[in-house]
């Protein structure tokens, strides 16, 4: 039984033009928005709310407002430690990371207030060996 050329180029035709569109989809976003490390579609403006930056020339501080509530006297509430926390983000996940950080690297403290800056980004490099900006708690060693 002999397959005929066209059969052949008309399925190879097929599998190009499927996987030509999924390449597409994911490199090309409207116009305004971007992907995050995680995989997330965000807008440009929601991203620059947050105000921080990392380049090669260091550190901009975000902006964060308001105060957490991640404690319940001296207990940690419920956090997802396998939820991904990136750079600028606000979170009682990003709370969890600062005090494991704190509890492997007893020197430098970072205050535990939930809001991932500059120092807590520092700190994450020197004692996680993470390359990126984003992390997950459950990545961290635990120390008791």
């Amino acid at each position: 039984m002999r397959i005929s050329n066209s059969v052949i180029i008309t399925i190879l035709i097929l599998l190009f033009l499927i996987f030509r569109g999924r390449r597409i989809k994911d490199n090309f976003l409207p116009k305004g928005y971007h992907k995050m490390p995680d995989g997330r579609i965000m807008k440009d403006s929601d991203h620059d709310i947050k105000g921080g930056k990392v380049n090669k020339k260091g550190c901009t501080q975000p902006k964060f407002t308001g105060n957490l509530a991640c404690y319940d006297g001296n207990l940690f509430l419920p956090v997802d430690e396998n939820r991904l926390i990136c750079f600028g983000d606000n979170n009682c996940e990003v709370a969890k990371m600062q005090k494991r950080l704190n509890s492997i690297e007893t020197t430098n403290i970072i205050s535990v207030d939930g809001s991932f800056g500059c120092y807590t980004l520092e700190k994450l490099r020197r004692n996680a060996n993470i390359i990126g900006s984003c992390v997950r708690v459950s990545q961290l060693p635990v120390i008791k």
